[in-house]
């Protein structure tokens, strides 16, 4: 009897073995996909201004002041950002750098951003964004130079889209209560851009 068991639990298994195989006999077809591309894309942030037209990396004396008297503002100037790189950019730094100081007094400390607007072309239309800035470099307005420089830079200039230009436009002025020290100084500054996605 028990060859008859063990020949039944055979036939079972074997039976088992065999419709598993079959189980496994299917069709089968792949596909693939090649060449599959991933690029980063890019930040291009150049500018121009009043004097160079064509944007480039950097541009000169975009700001150009040479006989302020305290307490008057001159006419708005302006400098265009432009984004030639493949992604938009979403913000951008605005900051100075002192490159040199003439006279008894530093004209940073004087030098007021008395309007500062942005808008899509060189009249910037837009509303001051002045007081803005001031509140953000925790400063009172209208800031100055120093002000940037101390406590910038201001991280949230309007960003501009792939292949689009955004216009910086700003009114300096001399602080009223500027002395006498102030007379024949002079400061060189280099205004940086950082653009960011």
């Amino acid at each position: 009897m028990n060859s008859k068991i063990f020949l039944s639990a055979l036939s079972i298994f074997a039976a088992t073995a065999i419709a598993g195989a079959a189980t496994y006999a299917l069709f089968t077809a792949s596909a693939g996909s090649v060449g599959n591309t991933f690029a980063a894309g890019t930040l291009n942030l150049t500018l121009d201004d009043v004097d160079e037209t064509t944007p480039a990396p950097t541009v000169i004396a975009s700001f150009n002041l040479p006989n302020m008297i305290p307490g008057v503002t001159a006419p708005a100037q302006f400098i265009s950002m432009h984004n030639s790189g493949s992604i938009d950019i979403a913000k951008i730094k605005f900051g100075t750098v002192q490159d040199s100081s003439t006279g008894a007094g530093n004209m940073a400390n004087v030098v007021q951003f008395a309007k500062v607007r942005t808008g899509s072309s060189s009249s910037c239309s837009g509303s001051d964004i002045g007081p803005t800035i001031a509140a953000k470099l925790s400063v009172t307005p209208p800031f100055t130079l120093a002000d940037l420089q101390a406590h910038g830079p201001y991280d949230s200039l309007p960003g501009v889209d792939t292949a689009g230009t955004k216009y910086l436009c700003i009114n300096f002025g001399m602080d009223a209560a500027a002395d006498n020290s102030y007379q024949g100084a002079s400061t060189t500054q280099t205004f940086t851009f950082e653009a960011s996605q």
